[in-house]
């Protein structure tokens, strides 16, 4: 029985969505053009064989194959018209998500079968779904480095960008700084490259806060590799932090809604990294209190010793002949330990902005801060280092001062000698020579307030203060240049 007409009405035959029309004996009856390009299939192969073989042709898998039967059976015995999905592979072996929806024809036995192909839906669908669980992976990262890793590989894994690569910038130096790559991108460029200020389109896209999409990189100027098999890139900026750059062998490999999600992707990164900045401030913050309670609790001790020492002194001198004097003398000394406390308390607590030093200089502006006589300052060897120049003159003018005290006055020292320490540890020492040529082994004590301000000084860099054998030195300064 002839029960649905043999070929579609012409409208249909226009239509994207696919039309198959299935016959009371379940033969195909007629298929339109968006079938056949759909399913790589030829109309005159499948119009009069049994469903089964164009659904064959399909790959569509049993279990919706049999979904799809009980859907038309119910249909023909006057259900409701209905839905269902099934997944197949189109003509050039991909596989493809269509919603099926079913009507009845004429109220027979016919059925036309509407397919929408719901692919790329389904697609952004899942990738939507998978960057929810990638931010909450983000969420609960802290380093910076691995919030940079999840970003770049869940580009490549989830977003099918396989060349792929983050880069932060780098405070100390300036420019960008590659700290995460998928390993396309390390392949392809044999390790990522670093970009300094001005430098690539990178540079450009990050100096402009802005994500740019290049369709043809062959078409554009600035490149940082003219030579490089890219066509195509997204250079996206992860706030003031850095960039994420993905890039294709294929011109005009990327759409508008690769571009939405790589900035959804980019955005939730930058969230990720303001996040981690502040707990790492907070946790300075914490770290630099703690320290500074510590430091206090020195202060303190240091500040009593040499206080009780100066009122021994004046006690002293009161009971001599010629006390005047040296109480007077004794009392400014005290009024400089008081002042000193603050240098601890406060200066020492914090570096501030580091800049390329020499040390010299920086021991001749300390020596006319302190008490000592600048004709027995020796330095023995120069050098420059990065250090914040007030508290690297601060630390020098203590440990100056301290040698002066211990020693009762300049006459007891014949000359403080200075110098840097190269090797493994670098770092530079202030060293004391008695009157008699020896070392001035009594020049520094570990309860004097001025080396409590030298070693907070000191531990706010980085560095590491000991005393011994008449010497201060200040080790792990990796920045010094002998």
């Amino acid at each position: 029985m002839n029960d649905a007409p043999e070929a579609p009405p012409s409208v249909v035959e226009v239509i994207r969505d696919g039309v198959v029309v299935v016959g009371g004996d379940d033969r195909v009856r007629s298929v339109n053009a968006a079938v056949e390009c759909a399913m790589g299939v030829d109309r005159g192969a499948v119009v009069g064989a049994s469903l089964k073989r164009l659904l064959s042709a399909g790959e569509v898998a049993p279990r919706e194959a049999a979904e799809l039967h009980r859907a038309i059976e119910k249909l023909r015995d006057g259900g409701d018209p209905t839905e269902i999905e099934l997944t197949y592979t189109d003509g050039e072996g991909r596989e493809r998500v269509g919603i099926v929806r079913l009507t009845a024809l004429g109220g027979g036995p016919a059925v036309a079968a509407i397919v929408r192909d719901v692919t790329e839906r389904r697609d952004h669908e899942r990738i939507l779904a998978s960057l929810h669980g990638v931010t909450r992976r983000l969420v609960r990262a802290d380093d910076p480095r691995e919030i940079c890793a999840i970003a770049v590989h869940a580009g490549g894994d989830l977003l099918d960008l396989p060349i792929s690569g983050v880069w932060l910038v780098d405070d100390d130096h300036g420019g960008l700084e590659p700290v995460a790559g998928t390993a396309g991108a390390h392949d392809e460029f044999g390790g990522l490259p670093r970009f300094a200020p001005g430098e690539g389109l990178v540079w450009d896209a990050f100096e402009a806060g802005e994500l740019q999409l290049y369709g043809d990189l062959r078409e554009v100027d600035g490149l940082y590799n003219p030579e490089t098999r890219l066509r195509s890139e997204i250079i996206a900026p992860i706030g003031a932090h850095g960039v994420l750059m993905t890039g294709s062998f294929e011109a005009h490999a990327f759409d508008e809604a690769d571009r939405d999600l790589l900035a959804t992707l980019v955005e939730n990164a930058r969230a990720a990294l303001d996040r981690a900045d502040r707990d790492r401030l907070l946790r300075e913050r914490a770290d630099r209190i703690a320290s500074q309670a510590d430091r206090l609790e020195t202060v303190a001790g240091a500040l009593s010793t040499d206080v009780d020492r100066e009122l021994e002194a004046i006690e002293a001198a009161l009971a001599g002949t010629d006390g005047e004097p040296q109480v007077g003398e004794r009392i400014d000394r005290i009024r400089e330990l008081v002042a000193d406390v603050g240098a601890v308390a406060g200066e020492a607590t914090g570096v501030g902005r580091r800049e390329r030093v020499e040390l010299g200089a920086a021991l001749e502006t300390a020596v006319a801060e302190s008490r000592a006589d600048p004709d027995r300052i020796v330095v023995e060897n120069g050098g420059s280092l990065r250090a914040a120049p007030g508290r690297l003159r601060s630390l020098l003018a203590s440990v100056l001062n301290g040698a002066l005290e211990r020693a009762g006055g300049s006459e007891g020292i014949r000359a403080v000698r200075v110098g840097t320490v190269d090797g493994d540890e670098r770092g530079f020492y202030v060293a004391a020579d008695g009157e008699d040529g020896g070392t001035e082994r009594r020049a520094w004590g570990a309860d004097g307030l001025d080396l409590a301000v030298a070693r907070a000084i000191a531990d706010a860099h980085g560095w590491r203060l000991s005393v011994g054998e008449g010497r201060v030195s200040v080790r792990g300064v990796a920045t010094l240049e002998p």
